[in-house]
């Protein structure tokens, strides 16, 4: 499978049915949630659709979201801000399907969703994107890119989170 050069919005004429990722939770949420969550108007997920344009090489689901202060583990950076939640974009979903893994769509998805997150927060305010990471791959991964552990006690995944500040150094070097 050959992917295309952009991603786009998820849309019906997406074959969601086959992708397969090798996790269960993110295949159901593709096959399942997604489209229902669009038009709640939840999230929204992108796809990095195949050559053809039907199936999924890889997607990535973005919604509003905050945070605690107290959470931020560089104290210095968090005593700036109020104690109140703070806005924060969620990459609620990340994935690339089995027969594209391996090829650097990982990092390509990762960079696109943090792409519009730079977009989004010109007209929309958010101090950070944040993720939870679904097992210590993932977590490496994200660490890779200038993601940070959050604090949070009873956290059944750890969450990280990258400053728009760094987003927009990662991006626009």
């Amino acid at each position: 499978m050959k992917p295309a050069n952009e991603f786009v919005l998820l849309n019906k004429h997406h074959d969601r049915k086959d992708f397969n990722c090798g996790r269960a939770e993110l295949n159901r949420f593709i096959k399942e949630f997604a489209a229902k969550n669009a038009e709640l108007n939840i999230s929204k997920t992108f796809v990095l659709p195949s050559v053809n344009g039907a199936q999924i090489c890889s997607f990535y689901t973005l919604s509003p979201s905050e945070l605690k202060r107290q959470t931020i583990p560089d104290k210095s950076f968090a005593k700036k801000y109020p104690g109140y939640p703070l806005p924060v974009f969620l990459i609620a979903q990340l994935a690339v399907e089995l027969r594209c893994q391996k090829i650097g769509l990982g990092g390509i998805t990762l960079i696109d969703a943090l792409n519009n997150c730079l977009k989004m927060s010109k007209l929309m305010p958010a101090m950070a994107v944040v993720v939870d990471a679904l097992d210590e791959s993932a977590y490496q991964f994200y660490e890779r890119y200038g993601f940070h552990e959050l604090e949070i006690k009873d956290a059944t995944r750890p969450r990280l989170y990258i400053s728009m500040n760094d987003v927009k150094a990662l991006l626009e070097p």
